[in-house]
C-alpha cells in the first residue's frame, strides 16, 4: 500500500483532496450561503440601500457595528464609548450585543452602512448553520444528517425572528464551536490542544452575548458530569485531569474578560435587576405550533394563540416553535439511543436530555400551558427551574427566558440528526430522498414572510 501511494503523482494527491475538502465543507457552506440568503428575503435584494429591520433595535445595533470599526482602527477603546455621556462615557462590557457580530460587518463597509448592517445578518445565518454542520461531522454523523442539523439551527424561529433586531439571536454559530471543541477535549484519545480551544470557543461566545455566555457553560457542566458519569472506573481519574485542564485553560482564556465584565456591573448606577421581565415567557403549546410569522402557517398559529393564550405576546423572546419533522426525529433518536447497542445512537439520548432542559428553561420561572398559570383545585402555579436559576449570584441579569432555546436549537438539531441518521442506515437506498424531505419538511414549516426593510435617515460624518 505504500509502495502504490508512492507511485502516485503528488498532483493527483492534491486534486483528490481538494475533491474530499469540497464535498466535505463547499458544498456545505454554499448551501448554507445560499439558504441564508433565500430564508432572509429580502435582505440581500436591499443589500446596500435599506436595512433588516422593524424599527426598534437595529439602527442601535448598527451604531455597534461602528464603534467595532473604529476600536478597530484605534479611534475608539472596544469596550468603551467615552463620547456617550460626555465627559464621563459609559462602558460596553455589559451590554447585551458584544464586537463578534461588528467582525462580520467589516468586510462591507465600503458599500454603505446598510451593506455592513445586511451583511453582518447573513454571515450570522450561515457561519451558525455551518458550525453547527461541523459538530454534527464531529460527532460522527453522515454528510446527510449533518446537513439537516445546521438547516434546522439556521431556520430556527428565534434565529430568524432575531432578523428584525435582535443580532444577538441570529449568530448562534459559537455555541456548537464550544460544544465541538469541549467534546473532542473530553475525549482522552485525542490531544489536550482541545482544552485551550474550548476556551477561545468560549470566549467567543463571551465575545458575542452574555446570554449565550450563560448558556454554554450550563452545557459545559452538563456534558462534563454526563463523561464522568458514562466513565468506566480506571478511566475517571485521567478524564478527571483532562477536565481540570479545560478548567484551567478556559480560565485563564476567559477569566480576565468575565473580571472586568464583573466590576462593570458592579456599578451601581447600573439596573440588572430585571426579573419581572421573565414572567413575558412562551406557552408551553408554541413548543408545537408552527412560528407566529410563518409564511404558510403564521395566520393559523396567532388565532389560536389568540384563543387560548392571549396574554402571551408573540415576538422574538417567545419563538420557540420546533419542527413536526424535527421533533418526530428526535423522538426516533430517543428510542433507538434506548434500545440501540452502539454508543453512537446512545449519545443521541444525551442531546434529547440537554434539548428537554432547556426547553424547561425556556418556559420561565412559572409554567403557562393554554394560557393556564395556575392548576388543580387550589388553583396554584407550578414553579420551575428556571425560577431558582436566575436566583444565583451573578444570574440577576436573566430575563426573556425563552432566549434558552438559543441553545436549545442546536440540541434539539443534534438530537433529530441523529434521528436522520438512523432512518438513512437503515433504508440506505432511499437516503438520497429521506433527507431532502426532510429538509423540505423543516422549511415548509419554518419559512417565513419576507421581513420589512428601513431606509435609513442620512447621516453626515462625525
Amino acid at each position: 500500500m505504500l509502495q502504490i501511494t508512492r507511485s502516485v503523482p503528488r498532483r493527483w494527491l492534491n486534486e483528490a483532496a481538494l475533491v474530499l475538502a469540497w464535498r466535505e465543507h463547499g458544498v456545505a457552506m454554499l448551501f448554507y450561503a445560499a439558504l441564508s440568503i433565500a430564508i432572509s428575503w429580502p435582505t440581500a435584494r436591499d443589500f446596500t440601500t435599506r436595512i433588516t429591520s422593524s424599527g426598534v433595535d437595529a439602527r442601535h445595533n448598527l451604531w455597534l457595528f461602528w464603534h467595532t470599526q473604529q476600536a478597530l482602527l484605534g479611534h475608539q477603546p472596544l469596550f468603551g464609548a467615552p463620547l456617550l455621556y460626555y465627559p464621563r462615557g459609559i462602558s460596553l462590557l455589559v451590554h447585551g450585543v458584544g464586537p463578534l457580530t461588528g467582525l462580520f460587518a467589516l468586510p462591507f463597509w465600503g458599500c454603505g452602512p446598510e451593506a455592513a448592517y445586511n451583511g453582518a445578518l447573513l454571515i450570522s445565518l450561515w457561519l451558525s448553520g455551518y458550525c453547527t454542520y461541523l459538530l454534527a461531522r464531529g460527532l460522527e454523523l453522515d454528510r446527510g444528517a449533518a446537513l439537516f442539523a445546521g438547516v434546522l439551527v439556521a431556520a430556527a424561529p428565534m434565529s430568524l425572528a432575531g432578523l428584525n433586531n435582535h443580532v444577538t439571536k441570529v449568530f448562534v454559530g459559537a455555541l456548537p464551536l464550544v460544544l465541538l471543541t469541549l467534546h473532542r477535549a473530553l475525549d482522552l484519545r485525542r490531544s489536550r490542544l482541545w482544552a485551550p480551544a474550548t476556551g477561545l470557543a468560549l470566549l467567543l461566545v463571551l465575545l458575542h452575548n452574555g446570554y449565550q455566555f450563560v448558556f454554554a457553560a450550563l452545557a459545559i457542566g452538563y456534558f462534563v458530569l454526563a463523561a464522568l458519569l458514562a466513565a468506566q472506573k480506571d478511566q475517571r481519574w485521567p478524564l478527571l485531569r483532562r477536565i481540570v485542564l479545560i478548567g484551567a485553560c478556559t480560565l485563564a482564556l476567559v477569566g480576565p474578560l468575565l473580571f472586568a465584565i464583573e466590576r462593570a456591573a458592579a456599578d451601581p448606577e447600573i439596573i440588572v435587576d430585571v426579573n419581572e421581565d421573565s414572567f413575558a415567557a412562551p406557552d408551553l403549546i408554541q413548543f408545537i405550533l408552527p412560528p407566529h410569522f410563518s409564511l404558510l402557517f403564521g395566520s393559523f398559529t396567532q388565532r389560536v394563540m389568540q384563543a387560548a393564550s392571549p396574554d402571551t405576546k408573540l415576538n422574538s423572546e417567545t419563538a420557540i416553535s420546533l419542527t413536526l419533522i424535527g421533533l418526530a426525529l428526535c423522538l426516533l433518536a430517543w428510542f433507538v439511543g434506548r434500545r440501540g447497542a452502539e454508543s453512537r445512537w446512545r449519545r443521541g439520548r444525551g442531546w434529547f436530555v440537554l434539548a428537554a432542559l432547556f426547553m424547561l428553561f425556556a418556559l420561565g420561572p412559572q409554567l403557562r400551558a393554554a394560557g393556564r398559570t395556575n392548576f388543580t383545585e387550589y388553583n396554584l402555579p407550578i414553579v420551575l427551574p428556571y425560577a431558582f436559576l436566575t436566583g444565583l449570584p451573578g444570574l440577576d441579569f436573566m430575563r426573556a427566558p425563552g432566549r434558552f432555546m438559543m441553545l436549545g436549537f442546536v440540541a434539539f438539531a443534534i438530537t433529530a440528526s441523529y434521528g436522520l441518521a438512523w432512518l438513512t442506515q437503515r433504508l440506505p437506498r432511499l437516503r438520497y430522498t429521506i433527507v431532502p424531505v426532510a429538509i423540505a419538511l423543516a422549511l415548509i414549516e419554518a419559512w417565513p414572510a419576507p421581513f420589512p426593510q428601513e431606509t435609513l435617515r442620512p447621516v453626515p460624518q462625525f
